[in-house]
Formats: C-alpha cells, sequence, structure tokens
C-alpha cells in the first residue's frame, strides 16, 4: 500500500516528536514529559521543529526524523524507531530509510556538511537504519563528570608553563595549534580535515554561552603545544571541556594533567559545580587520566556520521 512521506505540518510536531522520543516499553508516562524538556531545549537553542521529515500510511503516521543545524556546518539527526512501533513491518522499515535519506538532503542543503546521530550502545535498530541510510561508525563516546567541590591536586606542574587567553589578535594562533593537536589524535581521528577549522572554531564557540578567559593556548617554555577550550552548559550548572590537546611532539610529558588541572581550576572560578568531557573509548590513555582525577561515567553513546563531503 502507498506510503506517503513529506515534511511534517505545524499540527503535527507533537504527534512526530511523540515518535522520535518513544524508545523503552513501559515509559510510556514519562513520554510527555521528555517531549516538554526537548522542546523547552529548542526554544532555548533556536531549533525549528519544522525540520521534520514523516512517513505516513492509510492516514497513520508511521515514522518521523528531526534534524537540527548548529554553527559550524554540523547538523544532528533524531529519528523515531520503526522496529518499536511496527515491529518486523518491512514497508515501514524502508519508508523510514527513505524518509530519513530525505532529511539528510535537506539537512545538506541547509549548510550541514557534517551529519551526526547519537545512539544509545543498544540500539540496534536504529544502527541499522543509520548503516542503511549510508552513515558510518564514529566513535564510542564516554561521557564524564566531576564534582567541582573538591578541588584538583595539589599543582605540580612543570617550569616554564604559562598560557595565552583567547583573544581576536591570537585567533590565527588558536587555529594552528588546534590543528596541530590533531594530528595523530585519539580522539574521533576520522574527523581530522573533514571540517574547514573556522566552522570547527565557530561550533565551540557557539555551543554555549562564550567567554575568552575559558579559552586558553598552553605555553611550554614560551612555545605554544596545547589548547584547552571550555564553556558552560545552558540551563545547568556545569561546565563542559569541549576540547582539549597536545601537539605531538609534547605528548607523554605529562601535560595533559597540566591541561586537566586548569580545566578543573578555571570551571571552578566560573561558579560552576561540574565540569563535564566526552572521551573517545579508543582514547584509554586520556580516559584513564581522566579517571585519576575523579571523573567518572555518566552516560556512553555511539555516534554515527555522515560527511557531504564523501559525495
Amino acid at each position: 500500500m502507498a506510503v506517503e512521506i513529506r515534511p511534517v505540518r505545524i499540527h503535527e510536531i507533537d504527534r512526530a516528536l511523540e515518535l522520535i522520543f518513544a524508545d523503552a516499553i513501559g515509559m510510556e508516562k514519562h513520554l510527555a514529559h521528555k517531549i516538554d524538556n526537548f522542546k523547552q531545549l529548542a526554544l532555548r537553542e533556536g531549533y525549528d521543529l519544522s525540520r521534520q521529515i514523516i512517513s505516513q500510511r492509510q492516514g497513520e503516521m508511521i515514522y518521523s526524523g528531526l534534524f537540527t543545524l548548529q554553527e559550524g556546518g554540523t547538523a544532528f539527526i533524531l529519528t523515531a524507531n520503526p522496529a518499536k512501533t511496527h515491529p518486523g513491518d518491512g514497508e515501514v522499515f524502508t519508508a523510514a530509510v527513505q524518509a530519513t535519506q530525505r532529511l539528510m538532503q535537506w539537512a545538506t542543503a541547509e549548510g550541514g556538511e557534517l551529519l551526526q546521530v547519537l545512539l544509545e550502545p543498544q540500539d540496534i535498530d536504529r544502527e541499522r537504519l543509520c548503516r542503511r541510510c549510508g552513515f558510518k561508525r564514529l566513535a564510542d563516546l564516554i561521557y564524564l563528570t566531576r564534582s567541582l567541590a573538591s578541588p584538583a591536586p595539589a599543582d605540580t606542574s612543570p617550569a616554564g608553563i604559562s598560557w595565552q587567553i583567547y583573544d581576536a589578535k591570537h585567533h590565527e594562533l588558536f587555529k594552528s595549534v588546534i590543528l596541530q593537536t590533531y594530528h595523530d589524535s585519539l580522539d574521533c581521528p576520522e574527523l581530522e580535515g573533514q571540517r574547514d577549522i573556522e566552522d570547527v572554531i565557530k561550533s565551540h564557540r557557539t555551543a554555549g554561552p562564550f567567554e575568552p578567559r575559558w579559552w586558553k593556548i598552553l605555553l611550554f617554555d614560551n612555545k605554544p603545544v596545547g589548547v584547552l577550550l571550555m564553556i558552560p552548559l545552558r540551563g545547568t550548572e556545569a561546565m563542559e571541556l569541549t576540547y582539549m590537546g597536545l601537539c605531538p611532539e609534547v605528548r607523554g610529558k605529562d601535560l595533559g594533567k597540566v591541561l586537566i588541572k586548569e580545566a578543573i581550576s578555571v570551571a571552578t572560578a566560573s561558579g560552576a559545580r561540574r565540569l563535564t568531557l566526552a572521551v573517545d573509548k579508543r582514547n584509554n590513555i586520556a580516559y584513564h587520566l581522566y579517571l585519576r582525577f575523579g571523573f567518572s561515567i555518566f552516560l556512553s553513546r555511539i555516534v554515527f556520521w555522515y560527511s557531504s563531503r564523501w559525495r
């Protein structure tokens, strides 16, 4: 029977969101709360909730997908789980693939050069959908958090450490150091060269309220060797360490500890109560370093990605 695939209409937005967020069996009573929280987030972040594609069969909405466009050319895609709403229905799954591909085309046309989907580790059905649509598995991310009630360990930084705070006249320096830290990185190495560095910086700057004093270059004997980028998480009492990295020539010299200590100090001085970050599961050295500094796991996600450059 015919399945209609089209953009959502304004009066259908809430129903489309119900399909996206109705994941866990037995959790339906929390669905309205989840949708309300997401709509508040969308209002704060300026997400356009009409950027949805739905599939409809005999007047019934059987699938929906949404994309949110970020500064810097990244778009996040959220999808319904067709295997939950219509288990074993091949026609619904095919319609979900076609609708998601339409959504990807739309997101790309709006400027999304890098499309990402974040999945829970056990979300096999959505993973199958992503793979059918051309997404590749990028990384297993481990999300860590640390209370700032306890201070950072005593400062044992080596001599010769200093910091350069971000400002317009040092913009090129920040670009240069960030690019150097990407070389042979164990955090999502597949992303190297996939985005223009200006877009990368723009995406970090707009992730939350930006203040230059939260972005720093690490100098060792007056040579720039690392970078620390931090930003508060909107609507929370947490600060996020969005990126930190060292240039290849200084790795293995305990300067990662210097960056983490500074991140804890910066977050504490900002008035935040927690510091959060995400690390690629493959980056075993960084992961265990965070644990030694009092971080603990609170979430894990699998990242799937699609780049318009692949075409």
